[in-house]
């Protein structure tokens, strides 16, 4: 740790020109150490968050020294091997250890470990630089959807690497709708990241995390899946057809019969939330078709949270849903 430090206040300190003579060899020391996540037993994960965060902080200061033309392939390599270097090597395969005989596991316990420094690194990147590396989020915009995906259908959880993906996720929304990037993945990217498709292929994916209510627990759902939400919302908000989209994911589960009283609560406050952040006529012309899930919501311990969502729509319309609730 002290070494990890020096290393960081090294690169801090030294010049741009400086820096871009080593920074290939810290680079490599980048990685073994953010592969501690993995190597270390579960029992470590004290000792693992400490060297795993300063590891972060080394990246970040190399990452500020660095033209992009340098930085784009540091990038680029970390998503390679987070992603598809165990994979391709075969971790997780269910034939011989480290054979090609049957498919690799995406979601393997090493992957994942992985995966969750990965967005942890995005997640630190996009919350101190914002718009300038949120184009780079293209690169990762398919692991997101993929890892969120798996989630929901139950192929995993751990909830280090959904906290990360989420959180990377909410930030990516927030930044990348900030206005023009240094950085351009696409000629699109230059004006605004978040095109109609790359928000479309997050709603259903966003949406579905709120079956997952009772595993996240409450906090979670607050500082987590709430903001997500309410982002995917606002950026949607210039497009009818994708905020329809998004209104319809939170109302799922409310006109699902088995769906649990946690999850229907949760699914209100993320209603009242959206209306409440995005408002205006957009969302006010999706009405006619919200009423129905609240209608259904007769549960007592769901009164309170129906009150606010209903609260929250009135709010954007500035009329009463009394009678059509009746």
């Amino acid at each position: 740790m002290p070494l990890l430090g020096l290393f960081q206040r090294a690169v801090k300190a030294a010049s741009s020109a400086g820096v871009a003579e080593t920074y290939k060899a810290v680079f490599k020391l980048v990685l073994e150490l953010l592969d501690t996540r993995r190597l270390e037993p579960a029992d470590r994960r004290t000792a693992v968050l400490a060297v795993e965060n300063a590891t972060l902080g080394l990246f970040f200061e190399l990452a500020l020294k660095l033209n992009e033309a340098a930085f784009r392939p540091l990038l680029l390599v970390t998503i390679d091997w987070a992603c598809r270097e165990l994979v391709d090597e075969g971790e997780g395969a269910s034939g011989a250890a480290g054979t090609r005989a049957d498919a690799a596991e995406p979601f393997a316990a090493g992957v994942s470990a992985r995966k969750t420094v990965l967005f942890r690194l995005l997640d630190r990147l996009l919350g101190q630089l914002k718009s300038i590396v949120a184009p780079y989020f293209a690169y990762v915009l398919e692991e997101a959807v993929d890892t969120l995906d798996a989630f929901a259908a139950g192929q995993l959880a751990d909830l280090d690497l959904w906290d990360a993906t989420v959180s990377a996720t909410t930030k990516a929304l927030l930044h990348g709708s900030d206005g023009a990037s240094l950085v351009v993945v696409t000629v699109a990217d230059a004006a605004d990241f978040w095109t109609a498709n790359r928000t479309n292929r997050l709603i259903e994916p966003c949406t579905r995390q709120l079956t997952l209510v009772p595993t996240l627990g409450g906090h979670r759902v607050v500082h987590r899946l709430n903001p997500l939400l309410v982002q995917l919302g606002l950026v949607a908000s210039d497009n009818d057809a994708l905020l329809k989209l998004v209104n319809a994911g939170v109302l799922r589960p409310l006109l699902t019969l088995d769906a649990a009283v946690e999850v229907k609560r949760s699914c209100l406050a993320a209603l009242a939330a959206l209306w409440t952040t995005v408002g205006g006529g957009a969302m006010a012309s999706l009405v006619a078709e919200t009423i129905p899930a609240l209608v259904q919501q007769d549960e007592v311990e769901l009164a309170e949270p129906l009150r606010r969502a209903i609260a929250a729509i009135e709010g954007v319309t500035g009329e009463s849903l009394e009678d059509a609730l009746s």
